[in-house]
Parts: structure tokens; C-alpha cells; sequence
């Protein structure tokens, strides 16, 4: 479980509301605070460093419209045991 600090109502609003909002986007069985290797028995994990967010490969090729960030925002070599923070859907067929 992770623990925020916040100063004002109007941000502990938001960070609730954004909680809320995460634990509902479920993807292929996945969903914010599992670990991200749980992804890895469907899709290939890839670490874009320039976002600092992993994005999905199957068959060769990135699934685009999804990407996944981390506690660590790094890569697998460098934070082998990784939880999904958010899971951020820009294409919304994928939902």
C-alpha cells in the first residue's frame, strides 16, 4: 500500500479521485499495483527512457495505445520488482 502526504483538501481530493480512477482501468487481467512482470506471460516489456514508461511488443511489433508507468521508472535491469502505477490508454478500443 502506498502512503501519500498531502497539504490541502482540494489535493487530497485529487489524489483520491486519481486512485479511484486507476484501480478501475484494467487491462488483459492487469491493473494498477500489481507488478508489471505479470504483463510479461502475453507481451514483451519494453523500457522507453526518454518517457520513462514501458510499452507492450507482440509479434514484433509495439502494441500502441497503452503504456504503463512504474514506482521505479526504470528499467528491468536496473528494478527487476517493478508495481504499475498507471496505466495511461490513448486508444480507448483497448479498454
Amino acid at each position: 500500500m502506498k502512503w501519500f502526504h498531502y497539504t490541502s483538501k482540494k489535493e487530497k481530493f485529487f489524489i483520491e479521485y486519481q486512485l479511484e480512477l486507476d484501480a478501475k482501468v484494467v487491462f488483459c487481467g492487469v491493473k494498477p499495483w500489481d507488478n508489471i512482470r505479470s504483463l510479461e506471460s502475453s507481451f514483451g516489456l519494453l523500457f522507453n527512457d526518454a518517457d520513462d514508461e514501458f510499452l507492450l511488443e507482440r509479434e514484433g511489433g509495439i502494441q500502441l495505445g497503452i503504456s504503463f508507468t512504474t514506482d521505479y521508472r526504470a528499467s528491468l535491469d536496473r528494478a527487476p520488482d517493478q508495481i504499475i502505477q498507471h496505466i495511461s490508454i490513448h486508444d480507448w478500443s483497448l479498454r
